[in-house]
């Protein structure tokens, strides 16, 4: 997705943490080079990151 986006658009999911919710951040850490944690409740995880 990261050759998809323009510089300075985002790509944010929503993830449960059973189905790999740490995981998935760590891949969009190394693809985006961040990864931000918008919210977390009830095992949903909404990550975001940002194309620089």
């Amino acid at each position: 997705s990261r050759d998809f986006l323009k510089d300075g658009g985002d790509l944010t999911i929503v993830i449960q943490k059973k189905q790999g919710a740490p995981s998935a951040r760590n891949k969009m850490e190394d693809v985006f080079g961040s990864c931000e944690i918008v919210k977390k409740d009830k095992g949903y995880y909404i990550l975001r990151s940002v194309k620089e």
